[in-house]
């Protein structure tokens, strides 16, 4: 790219950036790792989108029945009151 030409600029959520090489990089946080190994310990292993849409993990209320997400708090709650009186 030449000096007088300007990059192309990307909006994300209305917000404006220069688009460069980073963008396009996967960028790792030290906490990554750190989140890999508490999953590790727990018996667990991390899934990609692709893997939890597969194995149907996905879905809300309507999925398990609820059609009242306030009722069905409600009842949660009192459940668990009536479970440690």
């Amino acid at each position: 790219m030449g000096r007088d030409e300007k990059k192309p600029r990307r909006s994300l959520h209305g917000l404006w950036s220069d688009v460069d090489d980073r963008q396009n990089s996967v960028i790792e946080s030290p906490l990554d790792g750190e989140i890999r190994q508490l999953v590790a310990n727990l018996g667990k292993e991390l899934l990609t989108g692709r893997e939890i849409v597969a194995a149907g993990l996905t879905g809300g209320w309507e999925g398990k029945g609820i059609t009242d997400s306030v009722e069905w708090l409600a009842n949660q709650r009192r459940k668990r009151r009536d479970k440690f009186d």
